[in-house]
């Protein structure tokens, strides 16, 4: 369907017309290239003209080409792993779903081979049923939460339906990104990519009750690093276990909201973080002034709504959707070549809630900006800013805000909860590097501190500092000082 030719790809007339809303919407430029070599560059909100120009002379024969950003949502070709099998040349027949799933992510075979088994039992069951009732299979784990609805903490074997719970809607989330791919690559109608609404809302359920059930007291308070089924370092683990932190980050963060976080921080502002923020600032270009805390946040700080954390943990756990590749990213200068990280699973996660699972932009902006690391990394900032370049009354006032309007307007260039989700995704990244969980949780997060707060800041200051108090508070993790 989509053929390489420098930086762009090729798509067919009637792939335009399936796509037109989403390139309208995006402003997802197309260039058209006639038989006489004449290049027509069209602006995604322009798409209907060109529709309704079809017959035009200068467009006989013409050919069409997806710009450059586009083809990191749609070519699946991963450039750190070189898999390309997805998009290219892959013989789809020769593998069963099941033979499929792990072909194309080899990152969810667990090590753990008591994992590998519940996995792959689970998977099974999956793929033996009919696409639009696959998340109804992990129902029994739900209907056993709202069985447990009343118990006064989460205890082991809550503990371990949420993680089956979590771990089933990966895989069926994997398998509808993957039918979604095919789609997009077949010129043909028989693959069907629509997700239902049924599933839309059996999503939002799911992660609505584990949301309501994580707010609980816990009768261990390690009881999820303990359990055998997350440590394990495949990406399914993993989406398992930052989607659960964050949760858990969010509640903390409303609770010391209420105790007067936003006085402490106003009173901290100028001793502690304002030649930080200047560093930020300058980097960004971003040069208005400063000496306030009211100066980097619009509208300043507030707590989050029940909604909001929802939205937020459905962004985090399907963060890594598109991901193929085994290693996660960090901002560091192994992981950075040429100043810009080449992995696009970041704005592909941020396509699939957007428009498959048709969620909320609080959820899409956690996937699409988790790795933006105040410029170090990637991620879909850089759309909605270059949306603005050419418009000369834009500007922008502010660097953080908690709203997602003012990212996708391009009027902040921070929006603080996927700031959170950084700090937590690179802080699991680091813990499990080595395949299994580190033993000194205190290293990981010095680590952090001085590789991105102190040699340069790579992540938010004040978010780092609050994550570092949370783990003290809630799991006795302390970082050991120098």
């Amino acid at each position: 369907m989509f053929k390489a030719m420098n930086k762009y790809y090729e798509i067919n007339f009637d792939k335009i017309i399936e796509m037109k809303e989403i390139m309208i919407k995006e402003d997802i430029e197309l260039t058209c290239v006639n038989s006489n070599g004449i290049s027509i560059i069209v602006p995604g909100n322009a798409i209907d003209i060109l529709l309704g120009q079809k017959d035009n002379i200068l467009l006989k024969d013409a050919k069409y080409y997806i710009s450059s950003f586009s083809t990191k949502f749609f070519n699946l070709n991963n450039p750190q792993t070189n898999e390309n099998s997805v998009v290219e040349g892959a013989d789809d027949n020769k593998y069963s779903e099941y033979e499929y799933f792990y072909h194309i992510y080899k990152n969810c075979m667990p090590s753990n081979e008591k994992l590998k088994s519940a996995n792959n039992t689970l998977l099974n069951k999956i793929v033996s049923e009919k696409t639009n009732n696959r998340l109804y299979l992990l129902k029994p784990y739900l209907d056993q939460l709202k069985l447990e609805a009343k118990a006064p903490k989460v205890t082991a074997e809550i503990a371990v339906n949420i993680e089956r719970l979590l771990t089933g809607m990966g895989i069926v989330g994997r398998l509808d990104f993957i039918r979604h791919l095919k789609y997009i690559k077949s010129s043909s109608k028989n693959v069907n990519a629509k997700i239902n609404s049924e599933t839309e809302t059996m999503v939002v359920n799911m992660m609505s009750s584990i949301v309501t059930y994580l707010e609980k007291e816990y009768f261990f308070r390690d009881i999820f690093d303990n359990m055998d089924m997350l440590n394990d370092s495949n990406i399914l683990s993993h989406s398992n276990r930052v989607c659960i932190l964050m949760i858990e980050f969010l509640y903390y963060y409303n609770n010391i909201f209420n105790k007067g976080l936003s006085t402490k921080l106003r009173q901290d502002y100028k001793n502690i973080y304002l030649d930080k923020y200047k560093i930020i600032t300058t980097k960004l270009n971003l040069m208005k002034g400063i000496e306030k805390l009211e100066n980097i946040y619009k509208l300043g700080i507030r707590k989050f709504t029940s909604s909001e954390i929802l939205s937020y943990a459905i962004g985090a756990f399907y963060h890594d959707m598109a991901m193929l590749n085994m290693t996660d990213f960090v901002p560091t200068d192994e992981f950075i070549k040429d100043g810009d990280f080449k992995d696009f699973h970041t704005p592909k996660a941020y396509y699939f809630l957007k428009y498959l699972l048709n969620q909320k932009y609080e959820a899409c902006l956690i996937a699409g900006l988790h790795h933006e690391c105040y410029g170090y990394g990637s991620g879909i900032l850089k759309n909605f800013v270059d949306k603005k370049a050419n418009d000369p009354k834009h500007k922008v006032d502010f660097l953080m805000s908690f709203e997602p309007e003012d990212i996708v307007n391009a009027e902040c260039l921070a929006y603080f909860p996927a700031k959170m989700f950084e700090v937590v995704d690179i802080y699991d990244t680091l813990t499990f590097m080595q395949g299994n969980r580190n033993k000194k949780p205190e290293e990981v997060a010095l680590f952090m501190k001085n590789m991105f707060t102190e040699d340069k800041i790579a992540i938010d200051p004040i978010v780092f500092d609050l994550f570092i108090q949370f783990l003290y508070d809630t799991k006795g993790i302390n970082i050991i000082k120098e």
